[in-house]
């Protein structure tokens, strides 16, 4: 079933967690989930959030940096006062961007990527996840387009919601071989079928 060695060495070995954790089993299940689509499926993993993420994470380490050097060399306090307050209120900032970047844009984000199924078809989606407390649920949003979208307007969507004690045994181990015949089956099977 497997060709990645990654999920024949999990499946071999179980990962174990608590299961009874749902901070601990959605972020656990996410990764699994992209890094299946990614190694297994073959879709095209989009890098904008992560480019997004590391240009302002390094802006924001450059200025802490060259404030922190501005200030250890110059002769007199007196004198880095002023530039030390533009770079903390400019490092401030760019953590503001970061922060509502993460908050509200990439929320619940799992993966964003292309499908490509042949002779100019392609087709764009995100797969976007939650857990519903109460019940122990895990819901997935997956969202596709044949163009690139923004969330601007009505973009097609369906979702598919399972038990999380699907995917582990009352001890915690994961069984990554349900995991993933379940995201072949209810995710997989949509989404590579939205371009026919």
């Amino acid at each position: 079933m497997f060709s990645s060695p990654y999920f024949l060495e999990i499946q071999k070995n179980p990962l174990k967690i608590n299961p009874y954790s749902l901070k601990t089993v959605k972020p656990l299940l996410d990764d699994h989930l992209a890094k299946y689509m990614v190694d297994e499926l073959k879709v095209q993993e989009s890098s904008k959030r992560a480019i997004v993420k590391l240009c302002l994470g390094y802006a924001m380490a450059i200025i802490a940096a060259s404030v922190a050097l501005y200030s250890y060399t110059a002769k007199k306090f007196q004198t880095t006062i002023f530039w030390s307050w533009v770079g903390v209120a400019m490092y401030y900032f760019l953590n503001l961007i970061y922060f509502l970047y993460g908050k509200f844009y990439d929320r619940h984000a799992v993966i964003r990527g292309t499908i490509n199924q042949g002779k100019d078809k392609i087709i764009h989606f995100e797969i976007n996840s939650k857990t519903v407390t109460p019940r122990g649920q895990y819901v997935i949003d997956c969202y596709y387009s044949p163009q690139s979208f923004s969330f601007i307007g009505n973009i097609p969507k369906f979702t598919v919601e399972a038990f999380v004690e699907t995917f582990f045994d009352p001890v915690g181990n994961f069984h990554v071989k349900e995991f993933c015949q379940f995201v072949d089956s209810k995710i997989a099977k949509n989404l590579f079928h939205k371009g026919e």
